[in-house]
C-alpha cells in the first residue's frame, strides 16, 4: 500500500464552538451587575482573545497547528506542522468517533505525547472514513 496523504482543513464545526463560546462569554459578562467600564474592557478583551484564538487555532495558523498527516507503509506518520515536519506513531489511546476524532501521537524524535483533534469536516468524508480505517487497522 502506498503512503496516504491527509490534508487538514479548517474546521467549520470548530469555528462554531469557537463563536458559541465567544458569544456566551460576551453575553455573560453582558448581564453581569458591574460598571459599565469594566463591562466594555471584558467585551474587547474577550473579542481580541477570541480573534486571536480563531485566526491561531480555528484557521491552522498557529505554529503548534498540524496541516498534514501522511501514513507510512511502515506505520509511521508523518506530521506536518507549519514550519517543521516530525515522525510518530499513533498511540492505543487515541478516541475515534464518526464526528470527532482525538489522535494522540508519540514523537519518535524526542518521545513526547501530543495530541491532535480532527472534526469530519476537516477532511472530505472519503479520507476522514479512511483516517478511519488505517487508525483502527
Amino acid at each position: 500500500m502506498l503512503d496516504q496523504e491527509f490534508k487538514l482543513k479548517p474546521s467549520n464545526i470548530f469555528l462554531f464552538c469557537t463563536m458559541g463560546i465567544m458569544v456566551g462569554s460576551i453575553v455573560i459578562t453582558m448581564v453581569l451587575p458591574i460598571l459599565i467600564w469594566v463591562r466594555l474592557f471584558l467585551f474587547f478583551l474577550i473579542v481580541i482573545y477570541g480573534g486571536g484564538m480563531l485566526s491561531r487555532f480555528v484557521l491552522l495558523k498557529s505554529q503548534y497547528s498540524i496541516q498534514k498527516l501522511v501514513h507510512h507503509q511502515n506505520g509511521q506518520w508523518e506530521l506536518a506542522f507549519n514550519h517543521r515536519t516530525q515522525r510518530g506513531q499513533v498511540l492505543g489511546d487515541s478516541t475515534l468517533t464518526s464526528f470527532v476524532s482525538v489522535l494522540r501521537f508519540k514523537l519518535l524524535e524526542n518521545s513526547a505525547v501530543i495530541s491532535c483533534v480532527i472534526f469530519r469536516d476537516a477532511l472530505c468524508t472519503n479520507q476522514y472514513r479512511r483516517l478511519l480505517m488505517l487508525i483502527k487497522n
